[in-house]
């Protein structure tokens, strides 16, 4: 996450800001240079030799300049990510830092990386300084060469003498800021290059005519699976090696084995959000390889270990697309045993309290400070961090009890949510889901 938010804001920055500005300025100093060895080799051609060697010394100085504050600039882009994932991370599990007094352990940790950060930093800002000495160095070889050039010639005005050793001056300065606007150049069109990696990363595919599911697809919810291969990329090791079973319509099929098995990528090939290798995966009798992936994954529900809720509100979490009404909501809130009782379509306005339990309260008891308010328009936080994980597992359950999709996929659904509520679940999932192909992944 540290390298992404790291693409959209400093590499989109130097491009935004500075990729012109730092070509303009290539540009203006080239031709300042160049503009002054025609001026001073015009008045005395004797100058050509000495200028074309002192701007083959300011190339060598400027290519180890270059090469070394590039492979400094990666460093320090390489650096910078790990802290903004470490400052995301803290700002998110904040409570949980405080409640096991690991203040000072991440303030250690900030400390070390913001370190590793100014390491290469502070060795960028010193070949600033190394360059420097160097040009200052060469500036008063090229002054002491048209100097002697000027008084061995005899015959050269001493208006135009002194022009001369003021554009020997200035050639030096316009040759310095030409190796440094060059350098910062290259740097920004190294961001270009990490941006340019993302642009080119290979896209899932776009839909099509053909591609589309049948309206009512899929009617029975059988899977059939044939020679199924799946690897994450080219060069690792198969994940899945060639599987194949069959669901029939309406089964509950548990999906068992040790972690790292392959449980969670099967559940994650079914949705193609993993390409497959080699072999085949039918629903209802279609390929989903045929199929769109808006309409595959829009009637295929997957409940993941890690649930993922959008900023907005309970009904946005439920149903983004604001198809169905706000009786199916509520009751969907009931069956997952977020809230408790019974409740009327028109309460959507109203406040429910809820305990840690689950159990519904009224309204006279809620200024106990262990309970709070949930309805349909209660905020979710980006993420929903402001829910514990068991809640945001029970809202990923209600979304897909509002779906009522005829393929149901539950990573470890209750892995997060106590005794009697995962009890209260499995009764859910029984009564509501009969119709249901369900493929459970769990270790207990």
């Amino acid at each position: 996450m540290g390298r992404i938010v790291n693409r959209f804001a400093k590499d989109m920055a130097m491009i935004d800001a500075e990729v012109y500005e730092t070509i303009s300025s290539v540009s203006d100093n080239a031709l300042e240079v160049l503009g002054i060895l025609v001026i001073i080799s015009m008045i005395m051609p004797w100058f050509m030799f000495p200028g074309i060697g002192i701007t083959v010394l300011f190339y060598f100085v400027g290519r180890a300049y270059i090469r070394t504050n590039l492979a400094l600039r990666r460093i320090v882009s390489i650096s910078r990510s790990p802290i903004y994932t470490f400052f995301g991370d803290s700002v998110i599990g904040l409570v949980t830092i405080r409640a096991f007094a690991a203040n000072n352990r991440f303030y250690d940790k900030i400390l070390k990386l913001t370190d590793g950060l100014n390491r290469p930093e502070i060795f960028m800002w010193s070949m600033n300084r190394w360059l420097a000495v160097r040009n200052d160095f060469l500036s008063g070889v090229i002054v002491f060469v048209t100097g002697a050039l000027v008084v061995s010639s005899g015959s050269i005005d001493p208006g135009v003498a002194g022009a001369v050793l003021t554009l020997a001056l200035q050639f030096t300065h316009s040759m310095l800021w030409l190796v440094r606007n060059y350098n910062m150049n290259e740097l920004n069109m190294n961001a270009v290059e990490r941006v340019m990696e993302y642009i080119q990363i290979s896209q899932e595919p776009a839909a099509t005519e053909h591609g589309k599911a049948p309206a009512a697809w899929p009617t029975e919810g059988d899977i059939r699976v044939e020679s199924l291969s799946v690897q994450y990329s080219v060069d690792t090791p198969l994940v899945l090696k060639d599987l194949s079973f069959e669901i029939r319509p309406r089964e509950k099929i548990g999906v068992v084995g040790r972690t790292g098995s392959g449980k969670s990528t099967l559940a994650l090939t079914l949705l193609r959000f993993v390409d497959i290798t080699e072999g085949r995966i039918f629903i209802n009798g279609i390929d989903i390889s045929q199929i769109n992936l808006a309409d595959l994954r829009s009637r295929v529900t997957i409940i993941p270990q890690d649930p993922l809720l959008f900023s907005g509100s309970i009904r946005f979490n439920l149903d983004p697309f604001g198809e169905h009404d706000d009786a199916i909501l509520w009751s969907a809130l009931r069956h997952a045993h977020l809230i408790d009782g019974e409740v009327q379509a028109e309460a959507s306005a109203a406040e429910i309290v809820v305990n840690e339990n689950g159990n519904e309260e009224e309204n006279a008891n809620q200024n106990k400070n262990e309970r709070v308010k949930i309805t349909l328009d209660s905020h979710v936080s980006e993420g929903g961090s402001n829910f514990s994980q068991g809640e945001r597992q029970l809202i990923a359950l209600a979304r897909a009890l509002v779906r009522r999709s005829k393929v149901l996929i539950l990573d470890e659904a209750t892995s997060s949510v106590d005794r009697d509520t995962d009890d209260n679940i499995q009764t859910t999932i029984r009564n509501e889901f009969g119709e249901a192909t369900l493929l459970t992944i769990a270790h207990r």
